[in-house]
Parts: structure tokens; C-alpha cells; sequence
């Protein structure tokens, strides 16, 4: 019997990201998302956090972060609270 792996997947919208992914689908009796974060494709993100449910999302910006709760409106695979975060930080 093998533990299940938790990650966080930094990116996870980007091609690396998306290919973490596809590893976790194609093994999910080995993996699970426990938070992910992404830049600036918040529909990618959304859909995302719809099939795997992580705990913790973040996001660059925090319009992002308020679409994404919107539009989820409590519809989280298996999870009653994924905390939604901005981390974006202005250093112009």
C-alpha cells in the first residue's frame, strides 16, 4: 500500500503546470492537489480548481481571486472551503 502524495503546483496553468497535471490524472490513486497557483489565465485556473479540489489557490491578482470565487459559487470538488488568495505585489 502507497501514501498518497499531496502537492502544490506553482504555475499550474502554464505548460509545466499542465503537464504536473496530466501525471496526477493519470495516477490519482498516487497523487493529490492540495493548492495551486497561477498567473494570469483565470479561466485555466478555475476549471483547475473545479476537477481537483485543492485547500489553497492563489492567483496574481486580486480581481483574479474574486472572479474565480464568483464564478465557483461553492461548486469545489469534494472541498466545503478552498481559501482563495491574491499574492500580488506591486514593484514598479
Amino acid at each position: 500500500m502507497s501514501t498518497i502524495k499531496s502537492l502544490t503546483v506553482l504555475g499550474s496553468t502554464g505548460s509545466i503546470g499542465r503537464s504536473t497535471l496530466d501525471v496526477v490524472r493519470a495516477y490519482p490513486e498516487r497523487f493529490r492537489i492540495s493548492a495551486l497557483s497561477a498567473g494570469r489565465n483565470r479561466e485555466l485556473l478555475k476549471e483547475q480548481i473545479e476537477e481537483f479540489g485543492p485547500s489553497y489557490v492563489s492567483t496574481l491578482l486580486p480581481d483574479d481571486a474574486l472572479w474565480i470565487e464568483k464564478q465557483l459559487d461553492g461548486r469545489v470538488k469534494d472541498r466545503k472551503s478552498t481559501r482563495l488568495n491574491s499574492s500580488h505585489t506591486d514593484i514598479s
